[in-house]
């Protein structure tokens, strides 16, 4: 290919003004800046690394804001994400593939008419710049399930899961270093004066359990599927080197599997416990293909999880939070009048703004006061003791219910559901790492909706990473069904 007089002219000037902004910055912003020019160079070679970049960086928003380091109009996250969706958009436009195929069209059409609704729900609820920022979210999750969709046709979905298992592991690390007191960590988060609970570059244990909590059923179902596909390709007369090769993902998938249990463990949130009890539930259910096999496993795992929460088999301290986080779902009162101590504030907190939210809902029932405006109506609905917003419901149906109403909470759950249809049946996958992830996918998305009813999981740009994750069930069903066609 010639190469143009404007383009060494262009790329002339690029280079004088990255060098003297990095020479006259500060000596982090240089580092940054050259670090960013880096990923930029490298993301031009592949795709791939642009979406493990935005997938790792984005979620260092909350830990930039607090450091007060970060000197742009856009997050960090944000950041990444736009270099993302450009960097794939000049790949597509360079290889002439701007027409969806027919089968991705049929895959993304619950989510794309979901925020499309969010969209419409705008016009009559009133767009604010707080519905702006929540419905961009969502077509931010859209245009991610696009991207990794067509990252999973390119370079097949081991390079998205790889992907989304490093930006969690990166995180794993940092959260295990804060519990252990290898890096500094906030003293209010200590468990009795001794370690600190877990919560990486989140700022908070609950949403940084959340992260854990759905990829970690990946990387279970990741080691296994690996290691059948190891199995299925090892031949007795292949060489030490060519068999450590073929195991060598399984080894990796391990060892993050590892660290993400373990990070969810000791983030000591319960609301991610009792979603990781009923994420294992269903991992152990969805792994058999037979439903008289899933069912019976289904039982056994529920009679095992109750022998050992009335066994007193548990430590106390584990007992004592899973109890205290079951009671607070299915011993809903009102709080108003109630005493509150050290011991029951955070539990008398969030049943606060529970109520906060019925009685947004009470008042407009279907359509809700708007994506986004929870905490805008916080001060008219709040409980008398309770003066300060925590900027969402704590219960993210609840909070979906107070801003988009019966209708919105009706189609959030309806998305839900066919996520859920979609990864068991893709459990007839015949691959078995196709499979096996389907079956991961399937456990992760429950234990999201589980712990969803004590938290807002939609935060600190974690919405990109359930993004990929999304498409990368969507590259397993549309296969699927491509076998089925042919």
């Amino acid at each position: 290919m010639r190469v143009r007089p404007s383009d060494n002219l262009f790329w002339a000037g690029f280079a004088a003004f990255a060098g003297g902004l990095i020479a006259f910055s500060p000596l982090w912003i240089s580092a940054l800046l050259a670090a960013s020019l880096g990923l930029l160079f490298s993301a031009t070679l592949s795709p791939i690394i642009a979406l493990q970049a935005a997938l790792t960086l984005a979620p260092l928003r909350a830990l930039l804001s607090r450091v007060g380091h970060w000197p742009f109009p856009l997050d960090i996250g944000q950041v990444a994400f736009v270099g993302l969706f450009l960097v794939w958009l000049a790949h597509v436009i360079r290889n002439h593939k701007v027409d969806l195929p027919a089968r991705w069209k049929a895959a993304i059409a619950p989510l794309a008419i979901f925020v499309f609704f969010l969209l419409l729900h705008g016009f009559f609820a009133g767009i604010t710049f707080a519905w702006l920022q929540e419905w961009l979210k969502w077509l931010s999750i859209l245009i991610l399930v696009l991207i990794s969709l067509s990252l999973c046709e390119r370079y097949g979905g081991s390079a998205v899961l790889s992907a989304v298992l490093l930006a969690a592991m990166v995180n794993a690390l940092l959260g295990l270093m804060q519990f252990t007191g290898l890096v500094d960590s906030a003293p209010h988060f200590k468990i009795d004066g001794q370690f600190t609970r877990a919560y990486g570059s989140y700022e908070q244990p609950n949403p940084f359990a959340g992260l854990m909590g759905m990829t970690a059923p990946l990387a279970v179902m990741a080691t296994w599927g690996f290691a059948c596909r190891a199995k299925r390709s090892a031949h007795q007369n292949d060489p030490p080197q060519s068999r450590f090769l073929h195991h060598l993902p399984t080894l990796l998938s391990f060892i993050c599997s590892v660290c993400l249990v373990m990070a969810l463990l000791l983030s000591w949130s319960r609301g991610a416990w009792l979603g990781a009890i009923c994420g294992t539930v269903a991992l152990v259910t969805a792994i058999p293909r037979r439903r008289w096999a899933s069912g019976l496993i289904f039982v056994i795992s529920i009679g095992i999880a109750f022998a050992i929460g009335f066994s007193g088999a548990l430590p106390t301290a584990l007992d004592a939070r899973l109890r205290s986080a079951v009671h607070e779902l299915i011993e809903i009162q009102d709080v108003r009048g109630v005493d509150f101590d050290a011991n029951n504030y955070a539990l008398v907190e969030r049943v606060a703004h529970w109520q906060a939210a019925i009685r947004m809902a009470t008042d407009r029932p279907y359509l809700g006061y708007g994506l986004g405006s929870y905490e805008e109506q916080y001060a008219e609905y709040r409980l008398a003791n309770w003066p300060d917003s925590l900027g969402h419901a704590h219960n993210y149906y609840l909070n979906m219910l107070a801003e988009t109403g019966l209708v919105g909470l009706f189609a959030y759950l309806l998305l839900s559901i066919t996520i859920l249809i979609w990864s068991w049946r893709a459990r007839a996958h015949p691959d078995p790492l196709a499979r096996s992830l389907a079956v991961g996918v399937f456990a992760s998305w429950l234990y999201f909706c589980i712990h969803s009813l004590s938290d807002h999981l939609y935060v600190n740009h974690s919405f990109l990473i359930l993004g990929a994750i999304w498409g990368l069930l969507l590259h397993i069903r549309c296969q699927q069904q491509s076998q089925r066609v042919a």
